[in-house]
């Protein structure tokens, strides 16, 4: 084979490998969640009161799936802080 037969095989055996992979996870269009308000949490332990507010808050919803029941169930992904 000559070097331009093989140029454009090799071109569309990876195209086509490309246009089969399926895109990872997280890919998309992703929704961010919003900052909670602060959480006191009173009555936990005898004498003992807290306040958790979130610092940061980089989470976001990459899947929304909805059973037949109408039970609704979100995968997230990302990361929050809270002091």
């Amino acid at each position: 084979m000559n070097r331009a037969v093989r140029g454009t095989l090799v071109v569309a055996v990876v195209g086509i490998g490309l246009s089969r992979q399926r895109p990872p996870d997280g890919a998309g269009p992703r929704l961010p969640l919003p900052t909670p308000d602060p959480l006191e949490f009173v009555g936990y332990c005898p004498g003992v009161s807290a306040l958790v507010t979130y610092t940061r808050m980089n989470d976001y919803i990459i899947h929304q799936t909805t059973a037949p029941d109408g039970r609704t169930t979100l995968r997230i992904t990302g990361f929050a802080s809270a002091r």
